[in-house]
């Protein structure tokens, strides 16, 4: 099912919603034709690239 683990556990897997939840979300926009598929990948990379820069600024 779309969002859930693909590894099907939840133990140790906090931070899977920064990659998992925009990588979704491109798929869903490409599928439904909502957005071009590499637009939608590209948008899901800067997300999840703002989001592990965010986590490193953080972690200082």
């Amino acid at each position: 099912m779309i969002g859930e683990d693909p590894s099907g556990s939840d133990a140790g897997h906090s931070g899977d919603g920064e990659v998992w939840g925009p990588a979704n979300a491109a798929l869903e926009l490409s599928l439904t034709g909502k957005q071009a598929p590499q637009a939608a990948l590209d948008n899901a990379v800067k997300q999840i690239t703002m989001q592990i820069e965010a986590m490193q600024a953080s972690n200082q």
